[in-house]
């Protein structure tokens, strides 16, 4: 068996070392509470609507929704007296097949720009809450990733 001072000597044992050391460390993605998942089943219809409700903590976080289809409301409630600006960004992966943003906050219904490399696409909150739909693309595909920021404004 390999020593942890040899273990630079063989690639295998390297390797296996270090999915060890990734699979059970502690603070791993799967435990930020900032990145979040929604997975529809394959057998949903294209109409699906699904609800995520965003950590209140979070200042950036990560949506990843496996098998998109139909829409997926983000929702954030930071309590009525919350003034906050809600932002979706830019995201460089291969994962970040979407039909676009509107902004549904308190019976509003605008379509968000797209968010680009130096603009993010941003909405002001009301009474402490935000609703953004994320609408599927009529494909189907494997997931989405989005990625969004949270600034509170102080008065």
């Amino acid at each position: 068996m390999a020593s942890i001072n040899n273990i630079h000597k063989s690639p295998l044992s390297f390797g296996a070392f270090l999915c060890f050391v990734v699979a059970f460390s502690e603070g791993s993605i799967w435990d930020d509470p900032c990145q979040q998942q929604s997975i529809v089943s394959l057998f949903d219809d294209k109409d699906h609507l699904a609800t995520l409700d965003l950590n209140k903590i979070c200042e950036n976080g990560t949506v990843d929704w496996h098998y998109p289809q139909g829409s997926l409301h983000l929702s954030l409630d930071k309590g009525v007296n919350s003034r906050f600006t809600f932002c979706m960004v830019m995201v460089e992966s291969w994962v970040t097949y979407h039909g676009g943003f509107t902004d549904l906050t308190d019976g509003r219904n605008v379509k968000m720009a797209m968010p680009s490399t130096d603009h993010p696409s941003c909405i002001k909150s009301s009474h402490g809450k935000i609703l953004v739909s994320v609408a599927a693309l009529p494909d189907q595909y494997y997931m989405t990733s989005m990625k969004y920021t949270v600034t509170v404004n102080h008065q």
